[in-house]
């Protein structure tokens, strides 16, 4: 039987190598403040691509904690938000991608193709209502995929919330291309 997961087996582990080696560094990065637990006041600089589509303040607000600066590892679109208390561990991962599936319909079709008419596990695929055109949780990555006109926004919290990646999702979403 194929792997259920098994573009997401080789794409999160290849994903957390690059963030630990781009992210490991123990020190702020020049012109941050160091670890005070709250988001500076002082004005920084514009962020683009995948990290434009959240701000610190946002990811503060609803994790209750002080995000670090953003990083996106090198040869990827993802962005990475380490702790500001602790840049070796990630906070939030926000990843986006072209998407092939139209709907969350679409997805079990794609899906009963690859497993034999098999239906998509509801403990690793949970359809979410009322964000992007659709969206899922998916169980394994602990985050959630929304899907917009073509393209698909990844956002997982660390530790994993459900709802707190939800709810950032909810507000990445409007900034999608």
């Amino acid at each position: 039987m194929k792997d259920r997961v098994s573009i997401q087996r080789v794409f999160w582990p290849t994903l957390l190598l690059a963030a630990v080696t781009s992210c490991g560094s123990s020190e702020a990065p020049p012109g941050e403040p160091a670890s005070s637990g709250t988001i500076s006041s002082e004005p920084q600089a514009a962020l683009s691509g995948t990290c434009a589509l959240l701000t610190a303040q946002e990811i503060q607000e609803v994790l209750g904690k002080a995000p670090g600066a953003p990083q996106t590892p090198e040869g990827t679109l993802d962005c990475i938000w380490s702790a500001a208390d602790d840049p070796s561990s990630t906070l939030v991962r926000v990843t986006t991608s072209d998407s092939g599936y139209a709907s969350y319909d679409g997805f079990v079709a794609s899906y009963q193709s690859e497993f034999g008419g098999e239906q998509p596990p509801t403990e690793y695929y949970r359809p979410i209502e009322g964000v992007g055109d659709w969206a899922m949780y998916v169980a394994d990555e602990n985050a959630v995929q929304v899907f917009k006109g073509g393209r698909m926004l990844q956002v997982g919290t660390n530790p994993p919330d459900e709802a707190q990646a939800i709810a950032l999702a909810h507000k990445a979403v409007p900034r999608m291309p």
